[in-house]
Formats: structure tokens, C-alpha cells, sequence
């Protein structure tokens, strides 16, 4: 990942007692510009594939300090979606985060509530081109959910 090659290998170790955020005080000043760098770059290619996919993909897509860090979509067919991302050279996932979603207590379940088995994660990295990323939106756009 272009991220890790950017900081130094014990960076991403998990020591007890060294918390991200010492961690992230103990990175050079052009280390943590790559950080920021990444971000913003990862935030434009995902609003270049977002805008331009059905609304009923989106999630998250109205938070202005949204990284992008994963780009997760929901759809009804997950497995047929990740099938069909992957036969054409996208490795997309699910369930590759450790999310939870909390309810409200003794509340039902509302419609338009999202359901964690339905997010499919995109593949969205710096050196994605504007290529693959119109090729991954024409999928996305042409996959029957």
C-alpha cells in the first residue's frame, strides 16, 4: 500500500502503550504531508466514481470530512456485485472492516437504515486511473442490483 511505503515500517505495528496518535507524532514532517497528500487525493477519485453511480449505491457520500479511507457502497446483491467487479479486474470486498452497527435500544428497525451485510468496499487507491475509474463506474452503473 502506497501509504505504508510512505511511513516507516514500525509505524503500522501495533506496541502496547503506542497509540496511533504517538505514533503519528513520532512521523517526519514529509511522512505526514504523504498522510494528507493521500487523503485529499483519495477524496477526489472517490467523488469522481460517486457522482456519477445511482444514488442508491451512496452512503455516506453527504459527510464533508468523509476520508475515504475505505470506500464502502451498498447494494442488494453484494456477492453478484463483487463477482462481477472482480471478473472484470476490480477486487472489491466485503466485510472488510470491523463496523457495528448500534441500534437504538428496544427499537425496530427503521427502512432506510443501512445494513452492514449489503456493503460491498471499492477499490480506491492513489494510483488509480481516470481509466479504471471510468470503467469501475460504467460497472457499477451497468450491474442489475
Amino acid at each position: 500500500m502506497a501509504l505504508q511505503r510512505a511511513f516507516p515500517a514500525t509505524i503500522f505495528l501495533n506496541r502496547p502503550g503506542n497509540s496511533l496518535p504517538f505514533q503519528i507524532k513520532d512521523c517526519s514532517e514529509k511522512s505526514l504531508l504523504t498522510l494528507i497528500k493521500i487523503i485529499l487525493l483519495k477524496g477526489f477519485l472517490a467523488h469522481d466514481i460517486l457522482s456519477n453511480i445511482p444514488d442508491d449505491y451512496k452512503i455516506g457520500f453527504e459527510n464533508k470530512k468523509h476520508t475515504y479511507w475505505v470506500m464502502p457502497i451498498e447494494t442488494h446483491n453484494p456477492d453478484g456485485l463483487i463477482r462481477h467487479l472482480r471478473s472484470n479486474g476490480f477486487d472489491a470486498s466485503q466485510k472488510a472492516s470491523s463496523l457495528i452497527k448500534l441500534g437504538k435500544l428496544s427499537a425496530a428497525p427503521q427502512p432506510n437504515e443501512l445494513a452492514l451485510k449489503n456493503l460491498v468496499y471499492l477499490p480506491v487507491y492513489p494510483a488509480m486511473s481516470r481509466t479504471d475509474r471510468h470503467k469501475l463506474t460504467q460497472l457499477l452503473v451497468s450491474f442489475p442490483d
